[in-house]
C-alpha cells in the first residue's frame, strides 16, 4: 500500500479544501478526480490556491456521488470536515462498503479524522470497529500523541484488503514538509495506535449512527480551537 509507482493510479478525494491534496497526487502522476457538495470552495480553491487539476471535480453530496458512478479508483481519500469534524454520514458501514466496490484490486482508503483516542472513547473507536467489518487490514496513525493533552487530534486511518504491510519510512523521507508540521511529522509519522479491546465500540449504519450525538465534547473542543488559533477575518 505504500509503494509510490503511480503507474498510471487513479485517486478520488472526497473533500477539496484548498485543493492542496489533489494536486500532490496529480504532481506524483496519479489521475485525481475530486466530489465536494459546495461549489464555492471549488470557486475559493481555484481563485486563492490556484487549483487546478486533470481529473474531474465533481459537485455532488459524497454519498450519492458515490452510489451513482460506475468509476473504479486505487485511491479514496476521505478529507471532509463540516466545520469541526467528519460528517457521520460517510462514516458508516453502508458508505464504507459503497467505497469498497469503487476500489479496485489491491486499492486503499485514508481517512482524514479528528479523532479522540483515549481507551473509554466511544465513537473514534466504533469508527475503526465499523471499518473492520469492510477491510481486512485497518491501521492508525495519529498524528499527535495520545497520551498527552485531552487526547484527541487529526488520525489518519489506512484501510485495505491485504495482510497489513509495514510502513516503510524511507519512501517519503525526502518529501518537502510545511515548517510549521515538520517536528510533530518528524515525531509520529508511521507510529501506530491501536485501541484496547475494552474499548466500547458499535458498528455504525444508517439505521443507528449516534456519532454526532456521542462526538459533541470533541466537535465544541474542535471549534474552541478553531477560535482561538484563527485571525478573526478570516472566521467572518
Amino acid at each position: 500500500p505504500y509503494s509510490l509507482n503511480p503507474g498510471g493510479k487513479t485517486c478520488l478525494i472526497v473533500g477539496l479544501g484548498a485543493g492542496v491534496v489533489p494536486m500532490w497526487y496529480e504532481k506524483m502522476g496519479i489521475r485525481t478526480d475530486i466530489v465536494d457538495i459546495d461549489p464555492n470552495v471549488a470557486a475559493a480553491a481555484k481563485k486563492y490556491f490556484g487549483f487546478n487539476i486533470s481529473g474531474d471535480l465533481i459537485i455532488s453530496d459524497a454519498r450519492y456521488y458515490l452510489n451513482t458512478s460506475e468509476k473504479s479508483y486505487d485511491f479514496v481519500i476521505l478529507d471532509v470536515f463540516n466545520g469541526d469534524t467528519t460528517p457521520g454520514h460517510i462514516l458508516n458501514i453502508e458508505t464504507l462498503q459503497t467505497i469498497n466496490k469503487r476500489l479496485g484490486r489491491n486499492g486503499i482508503l485514508a481517512l482524514n479524522l479528528i479523532g479522540d483516542l483515549r481507551d473509554e472513547t466511544f465513537m473514534t473507536a466504533s469508527v475503526i470497529k465499523t471499518l473492520e467489518q469492510v477491510f481486512d487490514t485497518v491501521e492508525i496513525y495519529p498524528t499527535f500523541s495520545p497520551q498527552e493533552g485531552d487526547g484527541s487530534g487529526n488520525v489518519a486511518i489506512i484501510a485495505y484488503n491485504r495482510p497489513s504491510i509495514p510502513f516503510n519510512r524511507d519512501l517519503v523521507k525526502d518529501f518537502p514538509v510545511h515548517p510549521l508540521a515538520k517536528a510533530d511529522v518528524d515525531r509520529f509519522l508511521g507510529i501506530k495506535f491501536s485501541f484496547s479491546r475494552e474499548t466500547p465500540a458499535i458498528i455504525l449504519s444508517d439505521d443507528y449512527n449516534p456519532i454526532d450525538f456521542y462526538d459533541i465534547s470533541l466537535k465544541e473542543r474542535v471549534r474552541k480551537g478553531i477560535l482561538d488559533t484563527t485571525d478573526p477575518d478570516i472566521l467572518i
